[in-house]
């Protein structure tokens, strides 16, 4: 579990948010961290992140991204359909 010495939730006194991998996984961590409470959202835990070599992990090719006008789009809202078709136009 490491050595922190620092709290994790806001209204406690340890570390009680960690993240776990698998062993296959430890060799393509590049980085990883706590950064300070309220950071990037308001909240009562500290954000947790780690850094992927996501090369290694997945291999180099890049999974293709089709163009805006062939995306699928679904709502139980029609009236935002039309909208959102509208918009990409």
């Amino acid at each position: 579990h490491g050595t922190h010495k620092f709290r994790t939730y806001i209204r406690g006194s340890k570390c009680i948010d960690y993240l776990f991998v698998s062993q296959e996984i430890l060799p393509a961590i590049r980085a990883c961290g706590y950064l300070p409470f309220d950071q990037f959202y308001k909240g009562d835990h500290r954000p947790l992140f780690i850094d992927l070599n996501t090369r290694m992990l997945f291999g180099s090719r890049m999974t293709e991204i089709p163009p805006r006008k062939q995306r699928g789009f679904n709502s139980k809202q029609t009236h935002q359909v039309v909208e959102y078709t509208h918009h990409l136009t």
